[in-house]
């Protein structure tokens, strides 16, 4: 209870250090991570994309830097001990995700060494929506969500924290997580956020923001914090956070709205499309319909006449 009340302490400790800082950062920006430290050793593997700029860097030092603007960073899996630990986010997709074990320590380490593994994904976007025909007295709503799915055990747990936009600005900001996905609830928010758990390894993340206006151009922050670890000589607990399927996010947009992303990749890949809103599941409805009655009656037009 005690370490999940540390990690849930510690994303809300990240996002709000990071929300006075939403107007300034930049663009683009998409971070994983992966580590695991087993007595003395450390193995540690970053990927960081700052706009158009990739830095690798393993043990703390840098191997690689690229200007390819990739939409997808992920580390290999990094293995100390027997612990381990890896991570992905996808830009086109709107998916990140990651993982981390550590498993008991053997009898002959118990006591006296340590055995952490962590790994984290993060997302940050410039976006700009685009209301169609709307005046400074419109006042447009956005609905997004993010979709979660992840397997835990012992001292395993999970954590998302981010926004979109400023709070004081019609956005939202929040941190989540749990035990599980079953026992997660929202622990700090602003704005309007919500949780709901779907069962021990399923749930959904819900968050609104409007604008008054024709355009509104917020930042988008998502960052996923994943923890399984024995790390108290103590407790000897084992721990696993598979979380390598979560999360996918995605909007729902009113149909006189746009959206556009600093980097042009956000949400590009057919992955994680908007969500329909009501009137645009009728017509899909309707049209689905009418197409099975043109094909009944082509079937009914070549069909032998019976004798």
């Amino acid at each position: 209870m005690m370490k999940f009340a540390f990690a849930a302490s510690t994303a809300v400790m990240s996002l709000l250090n990071s929300a006075p800082a939403l107007a300034d950062a930049p663009n683009t920006y998409l971070g994983v991570q992966a580590n695991v430290i087993h007595g003395d050793t450390n193995n540690q593997y970053a990927v960081n994309r700052n706009d158009a700029s990739v830095v690798v860097t393993q043990n703390y030092k840098t191997v690689s830097t690229d200007n390819s603007a990739r939409a997808r960073l992920e580390t290999p899996t990094v293995s100390a001990g027997a612990g381990a630990a890896s991570a992905y986010v996808d830009l086109a997709t709107g998916k990140m995700g990651a993982y981390a074990s550590a498993p008991q320590l053997p009898p002959n380490e118990m006591g006296q060494l340590n055995l952490t593994s962590t790994a984290s994904a993060s997302l940050k976007e410039r976006l700009l929506f685009t209301a169609i025909g709307a005046t400074y007295k419109t006042l447009t709503k956005i609905d997004y969500e993010v979709t979660l799915h992840g397997v835990f055990s012992g001292t395993g747990g999970w954590g998302l924290d981010g926004g979109l936009g400023k709070s004081d600005q019609y956005g939202s900001q929040f941190a989540v997580g749990g035990r599980s996905m079953a026992d997660a609830a929202v622990s700090w928010k602003k704005g309007n956020a919500t949780y709901t758990a779907l069962s021990a390894t399923e749930g959904v993340f819900r968050g609104s923001a409007s604008f008054w206006g024709e355009t509104w151009n917020p930042l988008l922050e998502l960052q996923l914090d994943l923890h399984a670890y024995s790390m108290n000589p103590d407790t000897l607990a084992a721990g696993l956070a598979d979380m390598g399927n979560t999360a996918t996010i995605k909007f729902s947009l009113p149909s006189t709205v746009t959206m556009t992303s600093a980097s042009g990749q956000f949400l590009t890949g057919g992955g994680a499309a908007a969500v329909p809103e009501p009137a645009t599941w009728l017509t899909m409805l309707l049209g689905f319909g009418a197409v099975g009655v043109a094909v009944r009656r082509r079937r009914g037009a070549l069909a032998p006449a019976r004798r």
